[in-house]
């Protein structure tokens, strides 16, 4: 197909799928453009997401196809600050271990691995900036989306922002979150409702090591989760507590529901104060882990309204949803963003195979193909977290 636009691909969402997505396509060779309203700065502080996310196994793949995982050099690779999981114990109640899985029975094998969302975000960062065919647009909002919807080289889609600028390409890739304006856009309904839950998150710092083990208990009040992360180098201590850190998500259906995330520390103490909050982890974090506290090194509790969320279609002309932009899910298995990459995953794959035969990478079938092979997968994890 003869390609006269500003790029074949433009994505529209720069968090971590649609950076994802981005990466993937320009380190095989097709021209993307990965447009986020916000500044990339604002992404790489603690005070913005201090959040992990658990990889999968095939999303550890992926990302290192994209060319971060093990990175191009020390400064793109995430192995070297990502957390393996080697062992995974679920408990009920005030039971003891209901199931634990070893990574001794798995041939040694991890079951996946612990990294914080800056360290992600700005792997991909970092990886885009030494790809040619990525540009990475930030901190200017889409304003309007125009699609051509004829299935020859005059399609294609337009993109204005909100600066006067504009971009033109063959494919539209929606990666821009659960209130996604390309799937408005496209007028594209959902299904949806709330859980009238809300996750705590936040990272603990401890004084035992977690032995790389994560830990789910079903509590009365709501699944509580720890997950271990890297250890922080003893040359750079400072004033920390302690040394060895893990993850918290912590879902709980007491007290009102909130409608939006809270991430500021006065909207954090209007639903719990620091020392209740710390007094509850102390409650629910078993005791060989030792002492807790909050670390030093700027990392904030956050509060997020829990919910689902699937889109009655993951396609429109010459367009696709992925990620949270199409469908959210509940937390408890720790499998919303290896959902969203398995998303990126195939219409990734889609578009570089149309692309080397020179079809059109926004044809109908390519995108009912994309649209047949992710809803099943998601639709059955949504059912199962739900």
């Amino acid at each position: 197909m003869k390609h006269d636009k500003d790029a074949q691909v433009i994505i529209i969402g720069g968090g971590p799928a649609g950076l994802s997505a981005a990466a993937l396509l320009a380190t095989h060779g097709i021209s993307v453009i990965c447009l986020d309203r916000d500044d990339k700065q604002i992404h790489l502080g603690r005070e913005y997401d201090g959040r992990t996310t658990a990889i999968s196994f095939g999303s550890r793949n992926l990302l290192n196809h994209c060319g971060i995982w093990q990175g191009q050099n020390k400064t793109t690779s995430l192995e070297d600050q990502a957390c393996p999981i080697r062992d995974i114990r679920i408990l009920d109640g005030t039971s003891p271990i209901l199931m634990q899985f070893l990574s001794q029975e798995m041939q040694d094998k991890s079951f996946g691995w612990i990294v914080e969302n800056k360290d992600l975000r700005q792997a991909l960062y970092h990886r885009l900036e030494t790809l040619p065919q990525a540009q990475h647009i930030t901190g200017c909002a889409v304003e309007d989306i125009e699609i051509d919807e004829r299935n020859d080289a005059k399609g294609g889609v337009r993109i204005a922002l909100a600066d006067g600028r504009e971009f033109r390409g063959d494919l539209l890739i929606g990666a821009d979150g659960r209130g996604s304006f390309t799937r408005q856009v496209l007028g594209i309904e959902t299904r949806q409702w709330m859980y009238r839950q809300k996750a705590h998150i936040c990272v603990i710092h401890h004084q035992h090591p977690h032995d790389n083990v994560a830990y789910e208990h079903f509590r009365e009040e709501g699944p509580f989760a720890i997950l271990p992360m890297r250890s922080l180098d003893p040359a750079s201590q400072g004033n920390e507590p302690y040394l060895h850190r893990s993850a918290i998500v912590w879902s709980d259906h007491r007290g009102e529901p909130i409608q939006r995330p809270y991430t500021t520390p006065e909207e954090n103490r209007a639903v719990m104060s620091d020392e209740v909050f710390l007094a509850a982890m102390r409650r629910r974090v078993p005791d060989h882990y030792g002492e807790i506290a909050f670390g030093q090194d700027g990392s904030r509790r956050a509060v997020y309204p829990l919910g689902l969320l699937h889109a009655h279609s993951y396609i429109g002309p010459r367009s696709a949803l992925v990620a949270e932009a199409v469908h959210a899910m509940h937390p408890i298995a720790g499998q919303g963003l290896n959902m969203s990459l398995r998303d990126v995953g195939e219409i990734a794959e889609l578009i570089i195979n149309a692309a080397q035969k020179g079809n059109d990478i926004a044809a109908p079938d390519l995108l009912e193909t994309y649209q047949k092979r992710r809803r099943l997968d998601n639709t059955m994890m949504l059912a199962a977290t739900d």
